[in-house]
């Protein structure tokens, strides 16, 4: 229940909604496996998600195999937000940017900048970046 409400609470905040399914995409709009997604990412590469709401943030993490996803920043009214996902190397900063003037957002992780053990420790590093 907590995060339809909070899927429900960004989509209204933004205005951005879901238009249909989850669907993965590069740069270049070809579409992507949830496999070669992962890779895209891994490679520090941005994946975008043209069918993606606000508040689509949590699912898309988790389905590419994030254990945790918890909000660093999203005080940016168009859905521009920084999150902390943690893998088995741990906690990473990640973006959800908005694709405007089209639909959906595109999505990456900055695996080369910082790795924490835990989630406030990568908090007082993007505090301190």
């Amino acid at each position: 229940m907590e995060k339809s409400i909070e899927k429900t609470m960004c989509e209204d905040a933004t205005g951005c909604t879901q238009k249909g399914c989850i669907v993965y995409y590069d740069d270049k709009g070809n579409k992507l496996s949830k496999n070669r997604a992962i890779e895209l990412l891994n490679d520090g590469e941005t994946i975008e998600v043209p069918s993606a709401g606000a508040g689509n943030y949590r699912e898309i993490f988790t389905d590419l195999g994030f254990e945790e996803v918890k909000v660093i920043d999203w005080t940016s009214s168009a859905g521009d937000w920084g999150f902390g996902v943690k893998n088995n190397h741990g906690w990473f900063v990640a973006s959800q940017e908005n694709r405007y003037p089209y639909h959906g957002f595109r999505y990456s992780i900055n695996y080369m900048t910082i790795c924490c053990e835990t989630f406030e420790k990568l908090c007082k590093m993007v505090e301190n970046y």
